[in-house]
């Protein structure tokens, strides 16, 4: 979830996600309502429902960029050679 304005319009609206691919004609300013019936409705149906802040996504994902980084090369996997000569 979004700390405030300004990570919101930077996210780019991230935070809701799903809710926008489950009612994807829904108005993007009726889905802060709309969080709260579907955690509701998951912890009914015993569905993991989980909220992430902001720090807390961005540390996950650059463990996981470190993770994917260190991994050995694959062959056949294309390497970082330029397609086309510089000028």
């Amino acid at each position: 979830m979004c700390s405030n304005w300004f990570s919101d319009a930077l996210w780019g609206g991230m935070q809701w996600q799903l809710e926008h691919h489950l009612f994807p004609t829904m108005p993007r300013y009726k889905y802060k309502a709309l969080h709260p019936v579907l955690r509701q409705w998951s912890q009914e149906h015993g569905l993991d429902f989980r909220t992430s802040g902001e720090l807390e996504i961005l540390v996950q994902n650059i463990e996981q960029l470190k993770k994917i980084g260190n991994q050995p090369a694959v062959e056949g996997n294309p390497d970082s050679t330029p397609l086309f000569k510089q000028v």
